[in-house]
């Protein structure tokens, strides 16, 4: 029954499925909900694999095709991680030293640059989408392995500030916590890699995407002496068009 609990508030958290049952977001609750979030992007990447092929099916172009699934992906998560991400962008273009830039992640305001992020993030995603859509090139990964990351990041960093939910989290999970993340992780990897045409090309984008993800963390933590609920948010953005970019490089040089 935890385990049902766990991925209820997984799946509230990260995405906007309807889940009709309430539960408790205790610690208890969610330190089994954090290991659970590969799951969470296993289940939406099946769900936009399911919707590509039903529009193969259609005599729908493929402009159209990527623009639906960009979409249906936006809709899945609320833009959740959107907002995390022109946070993020917003509070590092200011150049400000640690406090202020905490401060302008803070503020509900969204700038100039917070703007110009999810439009070239839209864009970006759009394009690559289209292009990996003609190639017929299964992304599935790309919603696992930056939500796998989230889940390291939680566990392994400090939070930037004290309190927040981000603080709630990280003091939900210990080290040992790595080991169930780790277990579900090669779950999800596992039965992406079944559903997943061109295996050799997507375990070389998780790799990279993951080294990418490790030197982002690294770097924001230098920097502000800690991670925040943005900067997880930001990163699902960042890893999930990483993936993107690194897979249609691939699949460009036929590898």
């Amino acid at each position: 029954m935890k385990l049902i609990y766990g991925l209820i508030i997984a799946f509230g958290f990260l995405t906007r499925l309807p889940i009709a049952k309430k539960v408790n977001w205790n610690k208890e609750n969610i330190s089994i909900a954090i290991p659970l979030f590969p799951v969470v992007g296993l289940v939406m990447g099946t769900l936009l694999y399911i919707i590509i092929l039903l529009l193969k099916k259609t005599p729908l172009i493929g402009e159209l095709n990527a623009l639906i699934i960009l979409f249906t992906w936006l809709i899945l998560t609320g833009g959740l991680h959107m907002d995390g991400l022109s946070d993020l962008v917003d509070a590092l273009s200011s150049n400000s030293d640690r406090n202020r830039t905490l401060e302008i992640m803070s503020d509900s305001h969204i700038g100039a640059f917070g703007v110009i992020s999810i439009v070239m993030q839209l864009l970006s995603k759009y394009i690559l989408l289209l292009g990996l859509i003609n190639y017929n090139c299964n992304f599935l990964m790309s919603l696992i392995i930056p939500r796998l990351m989230a889940s390291y990041a939680i566990i392994n960093y400090d939070t930037a500030k004290k309190n927040g939910f981000a603080a709630f989290f990280k003091s939900s999970v210990s080290r040992v916590h790595n080991i169930y993340t780790a277990i579900v992780g090669v779950f999800s990897f596992i039965i992406a890699l079944i559903i997943t045409k061109n295996m050799v090309i997507n375990l070389a984008a998780s790799l990279i995407t993951i080294i990418f993800l490790l030197l982002f963390y690294h770097s924001i933590d230098k920097k502000l002496g800690g991670l925040t609920g943005d900067v997880y948010g930001a990163s699902v953005e960042i890893g999930e068009s990483v993936y993107l970019s690194i897979l249609f490089i691939l699949r460009l040089c036929q590898i």
